[in-house]
């Protein structure tokens, strides 16, 4: 009876791709069109286990509320439903400071096009080139600089290495606690 374990490629469709995406892939594997109520039982299958596969690892809401309280407008885009980031941010307690949050449902487009972040832009009146983008994805930075963000960030704490990450990325840090500093040290 030995632990289940879990793996896929970083730059697969399950780790990289967004809900309807996959849903979309599994219909197709499947040979026939999903109903709207196999489309719904399938996004509840990924809404449930959202808290619990995520794992934190620095104390993301304390760095955010100091990013915040320094005047720092924070976004969040993510391949994911945005219900279910929002509902990840609660359960971290850091909700509140973001500016600006958004999912591949959102209407913004997807990774790694620019929506997300002009979107991000527009809701908290920057210029792209004013915005840093962090991110553990390729995807992530390609969106980045698709947008024409002054920095890029990489950070290990995903499923890329830092060899998938160093072509779309100006810095790469090995998590987020990181970022203050980084910030800090580029003004």
């Amino acid at each position: 009876a030995g632990a289940l374990q879990i793996s896929w490629r970083p730059d697969s469709l399950l780790a990289s791709g967004c809900n309807r995406a996959i849903i979309e892939f599994w219909a197709e594997v499947i040979g026939q069109p999903m109903t709207a109520a196999d489309r719904r039982a399938l996004e509840s299958c990924f809404a449930l286990p959202a808290g619990a596969y995520a794992p934190v690892v620095a104390d993301v809401a304390s760095l955010l509320g100091e990013l915040r309280g320094s005047g720092i407008c924070l976004g969040l885009a993510t391949m994911d439903d945005e219900a279910h980031a929002r509902h990840m941010l609660r359960s971290i307690g850091a909700e509140t400071l973001f500016e600006f949050v958004c999912g591949a449902d959102s209407g913004h487009g997807v990774k790694p096009e620019a929506g997300m972040v002009l979107a991000f832009c527009r809701a908290c009146e920057l210029r792209c080139d004013r915005v840093v983008m962090v991110g553990d994805s390729p995807r992530d930075l390609q969106m980045g600089r698709n947008a024409g963000v002054a920095l890029t960030v990489g950070v290990l704490t995903g499923a890329h290495t830092e060899a998938d990450l160093a072509p779309w990325a100006d810095r790469v840090l090995d998590s987020i606690a990181g970022l203050k500093a980084l910030l800090d040290d580029t003004k």
